[in-house]
């Protein structure tokens, strides 16, 4: 039932994930991967090209025991897609010679750019593979990176999930507490897209992880929100004297979290017990081995047990295994949701499963109202034996009267002659009620067809006198769906305003008999509801909301928060206004301060060629992001088909500064030497692409391990901790004394013995980027950021009400690439974070 009232919105997102090529992108980084993880095994065992081996001859080179298994699974995948080779029975592998890992990744990344954050994990991991295997690098170091949970896959699941939990909390009565328990939080990404569902004034949320680590940042992290509880939860022990309770649980949430158990089935009855009668668990779960190879948690996270009937290979589950386990497990009304295309729909899915709710007493029918003509059309041959149950269990109802009166039960299959004759045909009746009882499946090409017979039954019933009463049940089922039938209903209401059409969601359950039953009951308590869901545990309403009217926002960057704002006026000359699907935090340079947009025109004011209202553009704005703005027309340029609003926000400011920065200002040249001091942000990603297509040399200085290591992989040649105190003197050794010739800072001070004596200092991001000749000529490819270096950047997307945490990235120093902030409807509203 939740998942047939959600499928509206599950169709949505589905429809905006297809638009980031996932399907593309899964197939491309599992080669990239490979062939990183391949090469991290020759730097193992150098000899693993040439020389047939064993995995005792990889624990001879170093392989720590406890990774044997994680390093079988690899041979075994590496086998799969042909870089590996075993061919004698006594397990002697041979790897194929891998190809250029960073190349592969940088060119992953052009086609990619969305993907920065998980190619960059994974890019790091292989990189660092050999000394993890040796144990000579500690896992847990590349975990913590803070994350945010942005990445694209990510935020497909929590809009699924959010999907999904909106439908249990849109029927949760409002007198009554809604106790949440997340299990594994992590780092609060799933937690921070689903409470802003939540009613604060209902809800208890307990959000659990086994480290206290993330415990503490959880509670800095959520601060604000007064409703949540943190509790340190161990899955693989009984939960009840780590302090919960049995059947207090009314949602269970667990993103990524149920195949970490040692023992899977021991731990899905611990949260089965967790559950009260009638409450969820919500679960996101992989089931890619490569997206596992991927990740440092595979080497730091106990596997199941050598003989797990369930997981032989890995940790994860195939997706086809969860339904019938969680069902073993007593859960009940087990759903799942996801891509619904391969090879992303193995890729990961979001699960929905009850806990049984008490058996109770069925009800009695209500009594039938006197003088009601009821028919019971069957749409097919296998729709009949409904009909008639329901047929009889109306003439039991019906007093005094004979069977062929009361309630019939026939095949749609009838001349339209027939269907007012058999309205018709008694009239002392003072009300004729047709219910249209759909097939258990779709019959292609069967005639008549059901949106005909429905059409057909609407304008008999309509033809009788107004005097009498006439009511039109309209039955659908959730699978096999049929959309037309709903829309042909809806078409005949909005016709025939004075019929009563009634639609009803039919959820079979376990037997006719019960299901009939459902049916009968609704019919003879002729509700004034006109969109009803009957499943075996309950009968529920949908009402439809009215949409939510766009609101204009601007960010406050002090608080930081969204505050309301007025719409922007009318454009004047030469002026274009945006609704922003995507912006860019603002820059750091003189004011006004300039920040970069993508989104739809809405209006343009005179003298503007060449742009129209409806267009997809990107440029430059003025002030502070915001949902709605004014631009000028010359700083805008069309965004091109196939790339999304997100990818178009990360081009122009960025590649602007670098232009102006390294060639207006400091007419960098081949062959010299940049020091670049600006992380792994999006303008430092610009100034590596420009001075590398320069045919400069790149020695890039940043704060955080993975922004080295992303500089590294696209091309620097060098990288150094931009916080070690001898930093400049390690520029000094690199370059033979000589220094840099170039340095593009901000640079804080001590960093300008870096620099050659006749070398030129240029602070990136200070140049006003407002020039509307430069931007056409950047933009248009006519500088030396041209031939790929004019293309989207690598860029973490974060909804626009998480701008919390996009400005705590871009603090920490842990956003990887370009930060864009994302108005989307799919998304948490900004309203949460309002002033």
């Amino acid at each position: 039932m939740i998942l047939a009232r959600a499928g509206e919105q599950l169709e949505r997102v589905r429809s905006a994930w297809r638009a980031c090529r996932y399907e593309r992108f899964l197939p491309e980084a599992t080669r990239a991967l490979l062939h990183r993880h391949a090469d991290a095994l020759t730097r193992l065992l150098p000899t693993a090209t040439t020389v047939p081996f064993t995995m005792d001859d990889l624990l001879d080179a170093g392989l720590l025991p406890r990774h044997r298994r994680f390093a079988a699974l690899l041979l075994r995948v590496l086998r799969e897609h042909g870089l590996a080779t075993c061919p004698a029975p006594d397990e002697r592998w041979l790897l194929a010679v891998p190809d250029e890992p960073d190349a592969l990744t940088r060119e992953l990344l052009l086609r990619h750019p969305a993907f920065a954050g998980e190619v960059a994990v994974a890019a790091r991991m292989g990189r660092h593979l050999a000394a993890l295997l040796r144990g000579e690098h500690d896992p847990a170091e590349l975990l913590r990176q803070p994350s945010h949970g942005v990445a694209p896959a990510s935020r497909f699941t929590e809009r699924l999930a959010r999907a999904l939990l909106g439908q249990i909390v849109a029927a949760w009565p409002g007198d009554r507490p809604l106790r949440v328990l997340e299990i594994g939080g992590g780092t609060g990404a799933t937690t921070a897209a689903l409470l802003p569902l939540l009613p604060p004034r209902l809800t208890r949320y307990t959000f659990t992880d086994p480290d206290p680590l993330a415990l503490t940042a959880a509670r800095h992290r959520f601060s604000g929100a007064g409703f949540l509880d943190y509790q340190r939860l161990d899955l693989g022990t009984d939960p009840t004297p780590q302090g919960l309770t049995t059947g207090a649980c009314d949602v269970v949430i667990a993103a990524d979290t149920l195949h970490t158990a040692r023992d899977l089935p021991a731990a899905l009855d611990r949260v089965r017990s967790l559950l009260a009668p009638g409450g969820h668990l919500l679960a996101v779960e992989t089931h890619h081995p490569a997206l596992l190879l991927g990740s440092p948690e595979a080497l730091s996270r106990a596997w199941p047990a050598e003989d797990d009937p369930l997981r032989a290979r890995t940790s994860l589950l195939r997706r086809e295994q969860w339904a019938p386990l969680l069902r073993e497990c007593g859960f009940t009304h087990v759903v799942q949701s996801g891509d619904d295309a391969l090879p992303t729909r193995d890729a990961f899915s979001v699960l929905l499963a009850a806990r049984p709710r008490a058996r109770t007493p069925s009800r009695g029918l209500p009594a039938a109202a006197p003088e009601t003509r009821w028919i019971i059309v069957a749409e097919g041959e296998d729709g009949l034996p409904l009909a008639g149950a329901v047929a009889e269990l109306l003439v039991a109802r019906v007093s005094g009267t004979s069977a062929s009166k009361g309630a019939v039960a026939v095949l749609a299959a009838q001349e339209p002659g027939h269907w007012r004759e058999l309205m018709s045909s008694h009239p002392s009746d003072k009300r004729v009620a047709v219910t249209f009882v759909p097939s258990s499946e779709h019959r292609l090409g069967a005639e008549p067809s059901p949106t005909r017979a429905l059409q057909a039954l609407a304008r008999a019933i309509t033809d009788l006198p107004t005097s009498i009463n006439r009511s039109l049940y309209v039955v659908t089922r959730p699978s096999p769906p049929n959309p037309a039938v709903h829309e042909t209903a809806r078409s005949i209401a909005r016709e025939h305003p004075g019929l009563h059409l009634p639609h009803i969601d039919l959820h079979p359950g376990d037997d006719l008999a019960t299901d009939a039953r459902r049916l009968a009951h609704e019919l003879l308590a002729t509700p004034t509801d006109h969109d009803i869901v009957l499943t075996p545990r309950g009968r529920f309403v949908i009402h439809e909301q009215p949409p939510t009217p766009r609101v204009s926002y601007a960010l406050d960057t002090t608080a930081p928060a969204w505050t309301r704002t007025s719409p922007p006026p009318p454009p004047g000359p030469g002026m274009v206004t945006i609704e922003v699907h995507a912006a860019t935090l603002p820059g750091q340079g003189p004011e006004p301060g300039w920040w970069a947009c993508a989104g739809r025109v809405t209006a343009v004011g005179k003298n503007v060629p060449g742009i129209r209202r409806g267009d997809r553009v990107s440029g430059l704005a003025s002030g502070t992001p915001a949902s709605h703005t004014l631009a000028s027309a010359r700083l805008l340029t069309r965004t091109p088909p196939g790339t999304s609003d997100a990818e178009a926000a990360t081009v122009p400011l960025p590649h602007l500064h670098a232009h102006l920065a390294l060639t207006v200002q400091a007419k960098l040249s081949p062959d010299e030497t940049l020091l670049l001091h600006d992380d792994a942000t999006g303008l430092g990603l610009a100034a590596l692409r420009h001075a590398l297509h320069c045919g400069a040399r790149v020695i890039a200085a940043a704060r955080t391990p993975a922004q080295r290591d992303l500089l590294l992989t696209l091309g620097a040649w060098r990288v150094l901790d931009a916080l070690a105190p001898d930093a400049p003197r390690q520029v000094l050794r690199l370059t033979d004394g000589r220094g840099a010739e170039v340095m593009a800072g901000p640079a804080p001070s001590g960093w300008e013995r870096a620099l050659n004596p006749d070398g030129r200092y240029v602070q990136l991001g200070a140049a006003d980027p407002s020039d509307p000749d430069v931007f056409a000529e950047v933009m248009s490819g006519g500088t030396p950021a041209r031939d790929g270096g004019c293309l989207p950047l690598p860029f973490s997307a974060y909804p626009a009400a998480r701008v919390r945490d996009a400005l705590a990235s871009a603090r920490e120093g842990s956003a990887l690439g370009e930060i864009v902030l994302c108005f989307d409807p799919l998304d948490e509203p900004p309203a949460p974070f309002t002033k």
